[in-house]
C-alpha cells in the first residue's frame, strides 16, 4: 500500500467517525431521560408505561439536527474520493455537482436510521420488558444484571446502527467520487484497498488488490446510491459471509463472476476499512484466497473499524464496544447514561448477534 493510500484511508476513516460522533451525541442526549423513566416504569413493575415509553425510542431529532453536518460530510466523501484521481482539482466536481445522488444518498442514511434501526430497537425493547415482566412474576426482585438490559439496546444497538449507516454512507459517497473522476479522466481500471491488520476479516483479505473496470463500477455505485428501499441494497451489494467455504469460494472467483454478485466495492460488512484506489496502489494477490483464508482458525479478528475492531465474534466485537466507551474523551452533561463499561457485556453480546446475525451467528 502506498503512502497516498494510507492517508487517504486514515482521511476516510476521520470522516466515518465525525459523522459518528456528532449523531452519536444527539441520539445519547435525545435518549438518556427516556432511558431513566423507562428502568424507572420496569423497576416500579408498571409496564404499560414501560411499553409506551419503548415507542419512544427514536432516532429523528438526533438524524434532524445532523442532517447538516450529513451534507458536509457527504460532499467532504465525494472529494475525498475523487481527489484520489486528480488532486484538488477535478473536474468530475466542476462538471457534474452530485446533489442529486448526495440527496439520495443523505435519505438511505435517514431510513436506515429511523425506518430500520428505531423499530427494530423499539421492538428489542419491548421484548426485555415482557421478559422482566415474566420475571417478576416468579420472582419478588429483579436482578440488576437483567435491568441492565435496556442500557445496552439503547447505547451498545443505537450506537452499532450509528456504526453502520455512516459507515455505508461515507463509503458508497467516496467511492462514487473516485469512480466519477477516474471514468472522465479515461482511467479504466481500479483496485479495492483494505487495510490489513490483526483486525482485517477474511473476506476484506480475499477482496484485497482485486482489479475491476471503471465504467461498470460507476454504474453500480450510481445504482446503489439511487435506491431508496434497503431491501433493494441488499439485493444489488450483498455483504457476504465470513465463513471459510464462502471465503473460499470468492477467492476462486473472477473479477467478472465478483461483479456480477454486486462485489467489486466495498463496503463488504459494516464498518468496512476498504476504498477503490488506483492499480499500483496496491499489491494484487496471486492467491486472494490465501490471505483471506490465513486469518480463520488463527486470530480471532473481525470486519472494519469501531464495532467490528476488536475481533470477528460477538465476544470480541463486545469488548471493544466497552473499550471505547472506557477510552472517550469527551465531556458530557452528568445525566447522560453513556458509560458503556457499567453495560452487562453478555446482553450486549446477545444484541449484536441478533442484528448482525450473518457475521456473529
Amino acid at each position: 500500500m502506498s503512502a497516498l493510500t494510507t492517508i487517504t484511508h486514515e482521511a476516510f476513516l476521520d470522516l466515518e467517525r465525525s459523522l459518528v460522533d456528532r449523531v452519536l451525541d444527539g441520539w445519547l442526549e435525545n435518549q438518556s431521560s427516556l432511558l431513566k423513566r423507562l428502568q424507572t416504569a420496569v423497576d416500579k413493575e408498571k409496564w404499560d408505561d414501560a411499553h409506551d415509553l419503548a415507542e419512544q425510542i427514536s432516532f429523528e431529532t438526533a438524524v434532524g439536527k445532523a442532517r447538516k453536518h450529513m451534507q458536509v460530510i457527504g460532499l467532504a466523501s465525494i472529494l475525498l474520493g475523487a481527489s484520489r484521481i486528480s488532486g484538488s482539482e477535478n473536474s468530475f466536481m466542476a462538471d457534474r455537482p452530485p446533489v442529486e445522488i448526495l440527496e439520495t444518498a443523505l435519505t438511505q442514511i435517514e431510513t436506515l436510521l429511523v425506518l430500520n434501526a428505531q423499530p427494530a430497537l423499539q421492538t428489542q425493547a419491548h421484548g426485555i420488558i415482557e421478559d422482566r415482566r415474566r420475571e417478576a412474576l416468579e420472582s419478588e426482585t429483579l436482578e440488576k444484571a437483567e435491568s441492565m438490559a435496556l442500557r445496552t439496546v439503547i447505547q451498545v444497538g443505537g450506537k452499532s446502527y450509528v456504526d453502520v449507516a455512516s459507515s455505508m454512507y461515507v463509503s458508497r459517497l467516496s467511492s462514487f467520487g473516485f469512480l466519477g473522476e477516474a471514468a472522465l479522466s479515461g482511467i479504466a481500471e481500479y483496485a479495492v484497498s483494505e487495510i490489513l491488520d490483526s483486525r482485517t476479516c477474511p473476506v476484506c483479505q480475499s477482496m484485497d488488490g482485486r482489479v475491476f473496470p471503471v465504467n461498470d463500477a460507476l454504474t453500480h455505485a450510481t445504482s446503489m446510491l439511487s435506491r431508496q428501499d434497503p431491501n433493494d441494497l441488499r439485493q444489488i451489494a450483498p455483504w457476504p459471509s465470513q465463513s471459510r467455504a464462502n471465503v473460499e469460494r470468492l477467492g476462486k472467483m473472477s473479477s467478472s463472476d465478483l461483479q456480477a454478485n454486486g462485489m467489486q466495492l466495498p463496503p463488504y460488512h459494516p464498518m468496512c476499512r476498504g476504498i477503490a484506489t488506483s492499480v499500483g496502489d496496491v499489491s494484487v494477490p496471486s492467491t486472494p484466497v490465501e490471505s483471506g483464508l490465513q486469518t480463520l482458525g488463527t486470530v480471532e479478528v473481525a470486519p472494519g473499524r469501531s464495532l467490528s475492531e476488536g475481533g470477528a465474534s460477538a465476544t470480541a466485537a463486545t469488548d471493544l464496544m466497552f473499550q471505547i466507551g472506557e477510552n472517550k474523551d469527551r465531556t458530557r452533561q452528568e445525566d447522560r447514561t453513556d458509560d458503556l463499561p457499567s453495560l452487562d457485556r453478555k446482553a450486549a453480546e446477545d444484541l449484536l448477534k441478533k442484528m448482525f446475525p450473518s457475521l456473529f451467528g
